[in-house]
C-alpha cells in the first residue's frame, strides 16, 4: 500500500498500525473506512466509531491550532472520499437518477456498512461482557488495595504482605478472563477480516500458516498455550479461537493425531474441520459462513484446499496402526477423506498424487475400500 485514501504517500517506513494518515487511522494493512473513525479491527476504546468533536478539539489546542481545525479537515476528507450515494427519486416527483428507473440505487451503487458489520459482530462476541467483568474485578482490587495502603495500623512488612497477597489473587482470579478477552477480540478482528474478504485461506500464505499450526500442536507446543499465543494464531490462520482450542484439546488424548482442513462449498460456504487424522473422525466444525463462492474466487476452494491436502498427505501418509490393524497408505487417505471427497475422485486423486504415479492403480479390494469409504462417509468414527 503505497498512498493513504486521500492519495497523500507513505512516509519513511511505511504505514504503522494505529497511526493517522490525512485523518484516516491504519490498521493491519488497511485504513478506517472513514476519516476520523477509529479503524473497527483496532484494540483500542471505541474501536467503529467516529472521535468525538471533543477530542478533536483537544488535539487541537494540544498542537496551537484554532478549535475545530480537525474536525473541518475531517469532514473535507470525508466529503472528498466518502460522497454521500445519490438520493432516490420519490416516483412521480423531481427527475428520476441516472441509471435506473426512478432514480433507485442498483445493488453495485449499494454502500456497504461495515462500522454495523462490525458493531454487530463485537456484540455478539460477548467480549463488552468480560470486559466489563474484568473492570469490575479490577475495582475490587483497587479498592482492597487502598485500604490496605490506608491503614495506619500496619507494619510496613504487613502491608507489603498483603498487597503482594493480594495482587496474586487477582492475577490468578483474571487469569482466565483476560484469556477469553484477548481470544474474543481476536475472533472479532478475524469475522471481520473475512467480511472485507482479507483472509484468502487458499494463499500460500494461509496455507503455510496451517501446516505451521498443525505441527506445533503435534509437537505438544499449544498445551499450555495462553489466550494471547491462541489470540495470535488466530489472526495469523483466519481460524477461531474454539476450532484451534479443539484441535489442542483433541491432542492431548492418547494416540490422537489431528489435522486442522479447510473446505468451501459451490456456494462459498467456508467450512474449517478439525479431524483425527488416523481415522477422518470430524472431532470439531465450524462454518464461518459465505466467504467466497469456489467457482468464483472470493474466497479459499475446496479443490484449492482440500486437494492441496490429500496431495500432501499422499506425500507423506504411512500406513496407521489402528485397533490393531495395519493400513495401507490408500485405504488411509480413503478412511481421511471420505467426508469430503467422493470414492470416484478419491481415486482420481491418489492416482494424480506423486504415490499414486509411483505405484500406479491401488490394488485394495474394491468392495472393501467401497465399504471402508461407505464407512467414514457416514461420519461414524
Amino acid at each position: 500500500m503505497n498512498n493513504d485514501p486521500a492519495g497523500q504517500p507513505a512516509p519513511q517506513g511505511g504505514f504503522k498500525t494505529g497511526g493517522w494518515y490525512s485523518g484516516y487511522q491504519y490498521w493491519n494493512g488497511t485504513f478506517a473506512p472513514q476519516a476520523g473513525v477509529i479503524h473497527p479491527a483496532s484494540d483500542q476504546p471505541g474501536a467503529g466509531e467516529t472521535v468525538s468533536e471533543e477530542v478533536n478539539v483537544a488535539g487541537d489546542v494540544a498542537v496551537g491550532n484554532a478549535p475545530g481545525t480537525n474536525q473541518e479537515y475531517i469532514d473535507e476528507q470525508n466529503a472528498l472520499n466518502n460522497p454521500p450515494p445519490s438520493t432516490p427519486s420519490t416516483p412521480g416527483a423531481g427527475t428520476p437518477g441516472a441509471g435506473t428507473p426512478g432514480g433507485a440505487l442498483t445493488p453495485e451503487q449499494e454502500e456497504v456498512d461495515f462500522q454495523a458489520i462490525y458493531k454487530n459482530i463485537q456484540e455478539n462476541s460477548g467480549v463488552k461482557a468480560l470486559e466489563d467483568e474484568y473492570l469490575e474485578k479490577e475495582r475490587i482490587f483497587i479498592e482492597n488495595k487502598g485500604k490496605i495502603n490506608d491503614n495506619p495500623f500496619l507494619s510496613e512488612a504487613t502491608r507489603v504482605g498483603r498487597e503482594r497477597k493480594l495482587t496474586e489473587l487477582f492475577n490468578d482470579n483474571t487469569a482466565n478472563l483476560q484469556n477469553k478477552i484477548a481470544m474474543r477480540k481476536a475472533d472479532t478482528e478475524m469475522m471481520m477480516n473475512l467480511q472485507l474478504k482479507q483472509i484468502d485461506f487458499n494463499s500460500q500464505q494461509s496455507q503455510l500458516a496451517f501446516e505451521q499450526l498443525n505441527s506445533l500442536i503435534g509437537m505438544g507446543a499449544f498445551d499450555n498455550a495462553s489466550g494471547e499465543l491462541i489470540a495470535e494464531w488466530t489472526r495469523k490462520t483466519g481460524l477461531s479461537s474454539d476450532i484451534i482450542l479443539s484441535a489442542v484439546k483433541a491432542s492431548k488424548k492418547a494416540n490422537v493425531d489431528t489435522q486442522i482442513i479447510t473446505s468451501t462449498a459451490d456456494s462459498g460456504e467456508v467450512t474449517i474441520s478439525v479431524i483425527n487424522s488416523q481415522t477422518g473422525e470430524i472431532i470439531n466444525q465450524s462454518s464461518l459462513g459465505n466467504v467466497g463462492n469456489a467457482e468464483g474466487g472470493g474466497g479459499g476452494s475446496t479443490a484449492g484446499n482440500t486437494e492441496a491436502q490429500f496431495m500432501q498427505s499422499a506425500d507423506t501418509i504411512k500406513g496407521k496402526d489402528i485397533n490393531g490393524q495395519w493400513w495401507g497408505e490408500f485405504p488411509q487417505l480413503v478412511a481421511n477423506y471420505a467426508p469430503y471427497y467422493s470414492l470416484e475422485e478419491i481415486y482420481s486423486l491418489y492416482l494424480k498424487s506423486s504415490l499414486g504415479q509411483q505405484y500406479g492403480t491401488p490394488t485394495e479390494n474394491a468392495g472393501e475400500i467401497k465399504g471402508l469409504y461407505d464407512y467414514y462417509r457416514s461420519g461414524k468414527e
